[in-house]
């Protein structure tokens, strides 16, 4: 798990898991040549997993500063190049089909020279929605800063890189809650690294701003463990209220995890803390449904139960049990990547595909993290716990866990918890620990050859 061998490549984090994609993306290349997506694409992919081998060979254990820097570098140079490949293949800066981006970019465009009282009355107008207007400000701001759409779109990308730095700088602080300095330099880099928040700053969406914020909440709610003061307490509920103008769900759940650090203060509740943890499942998943009911109406399309039922029986019903399986194995372990995809999808799932191949991988230290947290009673990492499996249960049952878009909130946690796993799996040495892990690769590939062939 963390950097332990003389050989270069061996002592990258990344470097294994490279070589285990690149094996596979030749074996699933060679398999189905026809959904071999065009070689731009295919090279501009391959180009960005040896950008990210050569900064983590560059990183090796330094300090939060180096890392900091190294992250900064690295989100810098490679969101600089994915920009001009997008100029200069989709002749667009924003990608193929940007969709969301796209519309960002239209309303700062209009508004760019106009007052933003105007263009809060624009929002109301067309009925754009608290959660859907922090990256509308964010976008516009930046465009009169830059003095014009054409030179704020390419500013954007800049302050994404600044948001990624900052959000990996409380990755750093949040690990240092659980883990030494060195593996919490190790989280702050594999957070940094991610090639999805890459993608995301180059085609123009709001992900790298959103999940900043919310690792910033989750650090302060995470702190008020060790230290329940006033400060904090503001502090925790004051980033958790910025969730409200991303994604209105994020916030609940956010309160949920700073409710659940309150609790646990209590020595009972720590005592029976199985027991609340089971009891608290059990009123999730009778009241979730109501409560993304609730949100729905708030953003003003509710859905009635029997609706939500017939519409996830007809997926049931076009996708077939192989799909609902791969549906709960993805919450936990995935998303899957797309490794090879056809037409369009290769664009806006393979291009990034490395960031939920690495995932899969790590996430086998993330699934013994969680064995031991229950076993052992851990309670700090209850209210991450709380936040991880809030955000997974609302996948499952909108059958969203295969979009890295929906996953992206909780990959912090998923990230931390898997260091720590690998750092207690390397300290405890489990009994067959080789085999396990083994086993594990061989069911993973299976798992991965099996969804690339559906």
């Amino acid at each position: 798990m963390i950097f332990n061998s003389s050989t270069w490549l061996k002592r990258s984090f990344f470097g294994r898991m490279s070589i285990y994609y690149f094996v596979a993306v030749f074996f699933f290349g060679i398999m189905q040549q026809h959904k071999i997506p065009s070689m731009p694409l295919f090279f501009m992919q391959i180009s960005a997993i040896f950008v990210v081998i050569m900064f983590s060979y560059i990183y090796s254990k330094k300090s939060i500063g180096v890392t900091c820097t190294a992250v900064f570098v690295f989100q810098l140079f490679t969101v600089v190049a994915l920009r001009m490949f997008n100029y200069d293949y989709f002749h667009n800066p924003l990608g193929f089909n940007p969709m969301d981006a796209e519309w960002y970019d239209w309303m700062a465009t209009q508004f760019v020279h106009r007052s933003l009282r105007e263009f809060n009355m624009f929002l109301d107008s067309v009925d754009i929605l608290l959660d859907d207007r922090g990256f509308n400000y964010i976008v516009l701001l930046t465009y009169k800063l830059a003095g014009s759409p054409a030179r704020g779109v390419n500013l954007l990308l800049f302050f994404n890189v600044i948001a990624v730095t900052v959000s990996s700088y409380f990755m750093y602080r949040l690990a240092r809650e659980f883990v030494d300095e060195k593996n919490a330099n190790f989280a702050c880099f594999v957070w940094g690294t991610q090639l999805y928040s890459v993608y995301t700053a180059a085609v123009g969406l709001k992900e790298n701003f959103m999940v900043c914020f919310v690792v910033i909440a989750l650090y302060f709610i995470t702190k008020l463990w060790r230290e329940y003061s006033l400060r904090n307490v503001i502090l925790a509920l004051l980033f958790a209220s910025t969730a409200l103008l991303f994604r209105t769900a994020l916030f609940y759940i956010l309160i949920m995890g700073f409710l659940t650090v309150t609790a646990v203060k209590f020595p009972f509740i720590r005592r029976y803390i199985i027991f609340f943890m089971v009891l608290g499942l059990v009123f999730t998943l009778y009241y979730l449904r109501q409560a993304a009911q609730e949100v729905s109406e708030i953003r003003g399309h509710a859905i009635d139960q029997e609706t939500y039922e017939t519409l996830v029986a007809g997926k049931m019903e076009r996708s077939g049990s192989f799909s609902a399986m791969v549906n709960y194995i993805s919450a936990l372990i995935g998303p899957f990547p797309n490794i090879v995809a056809a037409g369009d999808k290769a664009n806006y799932i393979t291009l990034f595909s490395f960031s939920s191949f690495c995932k899969t991988f790590y996430a086998f230290f993330f699934v013994y993290s969680l064995y031991l947290v229950i076993k052992n009673k851990v309670v700090k990492f209850v209210p991450l716990m709380v936040f991880w499996g809030l955000d997974i249960l609302m996948l499952i049952l909108t059958f969203y866990t295969l979009h890295d878009r929906y996953h992206w909130p909780h990959v912090p946690i998923v990230v931390l918890m898997s260091v720590w796993g690998g750092e207690q799996w390397m300290t405890k040495k489990p009994k067959n620990a080789k085999l396990v892990y083994n086993a594990y690769m061989v069911a993973l590939f299976l798992i991965l050859v099996m969804f690339n062939y559906r």
